[in-house]
């Protein structure tokens, strides 16, 4: 979401690029893009120029709203959202302690929008979500692209690394 919030709103961004951005796999992200699709979050649009674009204002989304697109509610402890799991719940204590730091958690998420984040990210100079073909900035980035967690991973201008092994296992 902070990707497509970051890209030309007028513009989709296709799985791949996001995918090529983020180091994360295209077959993951198709999961959580289906799942965002289903909370009225994002649109698709289909084609040769298709991809995904943001489908409300990131002023309206909340982070609360999207961790409960992907992962639905979240609490501390299952009893939290679910008191039948333990009979002691109705006079539990600390369930209600539980209950009180669930609350608070949705409130900070609450009060954090996707505009918010794409603010700070604007203030850090994050180049992580630069969009594709901009330039980083600064004197030694002429013609640059942003870094990507796979180039991290590949090293200072060497090859990617194979698949790890552990240690005692034949390949």
């Amino acid at each position: 979401m902070l990707d497509l919030a970051l890209q030309a709103p007028d513009r989709p961004v296709s799985l791949k690029e996001i995918s090529e951005r983020e180091g994360l796999s295209a077959k993951y992200l198709d999961q959580i893009m289906t799942l965002l699709r289903h909370a009225g979050l994002i649109r698709a649009i289909r084609g040769a120029r298709g991809g995904f674009q943001l489908d409300r204002d990131p002023n309206q989304v909340t982070v609360l709203d999207l961790v409960h697109a992907v992962e639905g509610r979240v609490a501390i402890v299952d009893c939290v959202l679910d008191p039948t799991l333990c009979d002691r719940s109705s006079d539990c204590v600390a369930r209600e302690v539980w209950r009180e730091v669930t609350e608070a958690i949705e409130q900070v998420l609450k009060g954090i929008t996707l505009a918010d984040l794409v603010r700070r990210t604007h203030r850090r100079g994050s180049l992580a979500h630069q969009p594709a073909g901009v330039p980083a900035a600064g004197p030694d980035s002429e013609g640059a692209r942003p870094a990507t967690p796979r180039d991290e991973r590949r090293g200072p201008g060497g090859p990617a690394r194979g698949p790890r092994r552990r240690p005692g296992r034949r390949a």
